[in-house]
């Protein structure tokens, strides 16, 4: 079974909550994933980008939140398991994402309020953040010759991380096995504690890299 939903209006996103818990009985898990990888500097971005990554990835959350809250509480005390999405640029800082790591960061404050709001009705709500990752979404930008070796040395266990690092993250989070709320986990091989590259370390990586090609 499934719905179809706009995350940035509010009734769609309660129907497909009241769907999901008419279609199963009730609802366990719970996952928002939306995400809009906005590249533009503070002083580009337009009014109408702000507003739709706003939509997105901040009032987008709200909703999503307050309608699983809703169907999960009315389970109580049993709740459920609610995760969103997050981003390591949150913790790890990278150029011209100013408005993609304010609003995921929003997100993430969200999250950590109905940990510790809703916790007695059993729902536990945890953020999950992986940094680049090759995905039906990015893969395009996993062909720019040099990108990934702009990456790679900011992992210490050595690879970039995958989507499957990132659902079994999810996975565990949603089992009874994890006693934990108001988390933000780090799927991403520690890259947050180097850091992300910056604008001047891509471009020297794919520069380098086209010079290899034309070379």
């Amino acid at each position: 079974a499934y719905a179809l939903c706009d995350i940035a209006k509010k009734p769609e996103v309660n129907a497909m909550a009241d769907t999901a818990a008419a279609t199963f009985g009730r609802v366990d898990i719970a996952i928002n994933t939306t995400g809009w990888g906005l590249l533009a500097s503070l002083e580009e971005i337009t009014d109408e980008q702000l507003d739709q990554i706003v939509d997105l990835q901040f009032k987008g959350v709200h909703h999503f939140l307050q309608a699983f809250v809703r169907v999960m509480g009315a389970q109580s005390p049993t709740g459920g398991s609610l995760i969103s999405l997050s981003s390591a640029t949150t913790k790890a800082i990278i150029t011209n994402h100013a408005a993609y790591i304010g609003t995921k960061r929003g997100a993430e404050a969200l999250i950590e309020c109905v940990a510790n709001d809703y916790g007695h009705l059993g729902i536990k709500a945890n953020t999950v953040s992986p940094a680049f990752t090759d995905s039906p979404m990015t893969h395009e930008s996993f062909q720019v010759p040099g990108l990934t070796d702009a990456f790679l040395p900011r992992y210490p266990m050595g690879r970039l991380n995958t989507v499957d690092d990132v659902a079994h993250a999810c996975l565990w989070l949603s089992t009874d096995n994890a006693y934990v709320t108001g988390a933000n986990i780090q799927p991403n091989g520690g890259l947050i504690m180097r850091g992300n590259p910056q604008a001047h370390d891509v471009a020297a990586a794919v520069g380098a890299a086209m010079a290899r090609l034309q070379g």
